[in-house]
């Protein structure tokens, strides 16, 4: 029962303990980041870098509402009833694990940055900590991609897997887009 609660509190939880819990995230991200000298560029990537606060702040709105209005849409077009909150803490939510991870993404690649002109000189034991942060970021993504998935499977009662397949298109391009607005919008 408590693993049903982790990997789809949509279904658990009211939409405003969730939108609390997401916004509350929000700004945890946006004060431990730069601590850990940590941009979030993507829906899921984190870049190593320093930014002013705004700068940082909108990154992080761009990396929410951009999924959030792609997936939106869509739901619209499958269920005329989908709330837009829904989808909001469907997009809020499943970053947690991105902003969770942040000390381990920074952590291997200052590990591995250390080597990085030469990679014959990087030691067995940095390789082996990489390879564990690797398997360990892998396993984040993961989460949140399920996340993602069962709140918009929660929030639009889509049942065919042609929408599923959609919803994925519709994520990847919630990314690049994403990606595009933070790099040439935002951080120049």
């Amino acid at each position: 029962m408590k693993l049903k609660k982790l990997f789809n509190p949509f279904a658990y939880f009211s939409e405003i303990t969730l939108l609390i819990i997401g916004i509350l995230f929000i700004i945890i991200a946006l004060f431990s980041s730069p601590f850990f000298n940590a941009l979030h560029t993507g829906i899921f990537q984190v870049a190593a870098g320093k930014t002013t606060s705004w700068k940082h702040l909108l990154m992080l709105l761009s990396g929410t509402l951009v999924p959030f209005l792609l997936l939106f849409i869509m739901a619209l077009f499958i269920n005329k009833k989908t709330r837009w909150i829904d989808i909001l803490n469907t997009a809020l939510i499943a970053r947690i694990p991105c902003y969770v991870c942040i000390p381990l993404i920074i952590f291997a690649k200052k590990i591995f940055s250390v080597h990085y002109n030469d990679p014959k000189a990087i030691p067995i034991s940095s390789w082996i900590n990489v390879i564990v942060f690797t398997m360990l970021n892998l396993l984040v993504f993961a989460f949140s991609l399920v996340l993602y998935y069962n709140g918009f499977k929660t929030s639009t009662n889509a049942r065919k897997w042609e929408i599923y397949v959609l919803f994925f298109v519709v994520l990847i391009i919630a990314d690049i887009l994403t990606l595009i607005i933070n790099y040439h919008f935002i951080l120049p």
